[in-house]
């Protein structure tokens, strides 16, 4: 049994806002006396938004994000590119929602019947493909991290894929010990 593998997820929402969720991201990288952690505890700490028609508000936080150093995986223009990819090389620009995000649900669940946009999804049933949406994100050349004027070009593009390359690099490097 391999115990602990140095990568640790926290999903703190604080609003739809990216500026907002930057500013939690910033305060676990600057240390938070109230929440009980301190300066310099994590590694590394990711923001996850997309850009979905904010184009103001996504420069104001990966300009935040530079500044805090907190990593920024942004998706141009939705989230969704991501999940279409672990089933299809998505390449149309503009987001597979705009017909409502019903039309990523349905299709997103033609290959995961238990996905819902919003709901607890259960995300071991499309992990196993995610080296397929690494790989049709690579291949487009849009698995890119951080500022908006590199992601902002691309669409679509997801810096989810760095996250997960750096999570994966975070883990490698580890020595499992053996229980």
């Amino acid at each position: 049994m391999i115990r602990g593998s140095g990568v640790s997820v926290d999903c703190t929402i604080p609003s739809s806002d990216p500026v907002d969720i930057v500013t939690v991201a910033a305060q676990a990288v600057n240390g938070d006396a109230d929440a009980g952690i301190a300066k310099g505890f994590f590694d590394q700490v990711w923001a996850v938004f997309d850009l979905d028609g904010r184009d103001g508000q996504v420069r104001r936080a990966c300009d935040l994000a530079a500044d805090n150093g907190v990593h920024a995986a942004l998706s141009n223009p939705c989230f969704d590119v991501w999940l279409i990819w672990h089933f299809a090389d998505f390449s149309r620009p503009g987001c597979p929602a705009s017909g409502g995000s019903s039309s990523t649900d349905r299709y997103v669940r033609q290959h995961c019947p238990s996905y819902g946009k919003g709901k607890h999804n259960r995300w071991n049933q499309i992990v196993w493909l995610t080296a397929d949406a690494m790989a049709h994100a690579r291949q487009r050349g849009v698995c890119r991290e951080g500022g908006a004027s590199a992601v902002l070009q691309a669409d679509p593009s997801s810096g989810v894929c760095a996250l997960i390359e750096a999570a994966d690099r975070c883990h490698t490097k580890l020595e499992p010990r053996l229980v």
